[in-house]
């Protein structure tokens, strides 16, 4: 077992482990029978220890339970939920016998990419040792299992047996597919590259520096509209704890243009109820950025914090309206709130338009209002003031003044019909 890894675990019977950890997710508020279920599963992997003759928590042999149970699925011997159930239970105990606590949050491999217990060893190693922000992990960590897979699709067992043809036979078998994150994939290809070259589980580096990503095409989303905003608000019931989230989270949005992840991640102590401001720390750009807030925005949210939000000791301003009363995992929590009001007020789904494009009408709007860029991208939080750019190509009037005329083009030929 990795000496470094679990405090508690190391000394602690799984029998106990797995007691501690159902009086745990007690704490989160979830139902009598939810527990139960989970007890259930749990006893599966107590079993599992049972059968190993293993009396203490051992890393290694929750993880051969999970290989064993993932195989299991893929011989279509459990079905996909039995086996996340196993999973997510197996996950609860290892993380609290690594950390003595445990985070409600969902454990996720992304479903479609799934590699063994040695490639996924080693890509989460390469991450936890990389240091970037918990989101851009995510991204990496789909590539990083998407590859894998691959080379377990074409017999490779480990990585050993790596060469730069491998790496561009896979490079060639995505690009059609994954055009426009290209950056993405070598990014991320360098990234273990280099973590297993470090080391020493390659002896030999694969040179990935002469590949280059030609320009990529600038992906325009449309914003909503003012009359698709008002609809959207119109159909929010403000008498219900959730209509009132709802309608805070918006109207915040549509005063600030925040990004979904620094929504999600906004604090009580946040906002200055004195001088009508919120203050966060970007998530995105690490930068500070104070803004001010309406009387109707601050309303909004006062009106959700004293009449509808759970009691809670998370400092997040905006939680769960169910047990466990936690902040949102991801910002695709935030998408769903804008795709159910937009169904709710007929409003047709768009590709690609979800809640970042709320913030991309406020960009909008205030170029139309012929605001300056620099001020757009001030008010966006941008670090770059060419960020702020695609907002202007939805002003139709501002553009229509960059048209040329044809004057003086010379006519060097008719077409007649």
């Amino acid at each position: 077992m990795d000496a470094f890894l679990p405090f508690l675990g190391a000394n602690q019977s799984i029998n106990s482990l797995v007691e501690s950890v159902l009086l745990e997710i007690e704490k989160f508020g979830l139902k009598e029978s939810t527990i139960e279920i989970y007890g259930r599963y749990l006893k599966r992997l107590l079993l599992y220890f049972q059968k190993n003759n293993e009396l203490y928590y051992s890393k290694e042999v929750l993880e051969n339970f999970l290989e064993q149970k993932m195989n299991d699925f893929k011989n279509e011997k459990i079905t996909l939920r039995y086996y996340n159930a196993l999973k997510r239970g197996a996950y609860l105990v290892r993380e609290y016998a690594e950390t003595g606590f445990i985070k409600w949050e969902v454990y996720s491999d992304n479903r479609k990419f799934r590699p063994n217990i040695y490639y996924t060893k080693y890509i989460e190693a390469a991450l936890s040792s990389s240091g970037l922000k918990t989101e851009f992990q995510y991204k990496v960590n789909y590539v990083l299992r998407k590859f894998c897979c691959f080379l377990e699709e074409i017999g490779i067992c480990s990585f050993d047996q790596l060469t730069l043809q491998t790496v561009k036979d896979f490079i060639l078998s995505v690009r059609e597919s994954n055009s426009g994150s290209m950056d993405y994939i070598l990014y991320s290809l360098k990234l273990l590259i280099g973590y297993l070259y470090s080391n020493n589980v390659i002896s030999k580096s694969v040179n990935l520096d002469y590949y280059r990503i030609k320009n990529k095409k600038q992906m325009l989303v449309s914003a909503y509209s003012l009359k698709e905003i008002e609809r959207i608000i119109h159909v929010i019931d403000q008498n219900t704890a959730i209509g009132k989230r709802d309608y805070a989270i918006i109207m915040l949005v549509l005063n600030t243009g925040l990004r979904g992840i620094d929504v999600r991640r906004l604090k009580l102590q946040d906002i200055d109820w004195h001088e009508n401001t919120v203050e966060i720390s970007q998530s995105k750009t690490s930068k500070l950025l104070k803004l001010p807030l309406k009387g109707c925005v601050c309303n909004a949210i006062a009106d959700y914090i004293l009449h509808a939000r759970s009691k809670t000791a998370v400092q997040n301003v905006f939680v769960r309206n169910v047990a466990p009363f936690e902040a949102f995992v991801n910002t695709a929590a935030l998408d769903s709130i804008i795709e159910r009001y937009c169904l709710k007020a007929g409003i047709s789904k768009e590709h690609l338009r979800s809640f970042h494009s709320m913030r991309r009408s406020v960009g909008t709007w205030l170029a139309e209002k012929e605001v300056s860029i620099h001020t757009i991208s001030q008010i966006l939080g941008h670090a770059d003031m060419n960020s702020s750019k695609p907002y202007l190509s939805f002003n139709q009037k501002q553009m229509s003044a960059c048209a040329m005329s044809f004057v003086d083009v010379p006519m060097s030929g008719n077409v007649f019909i």
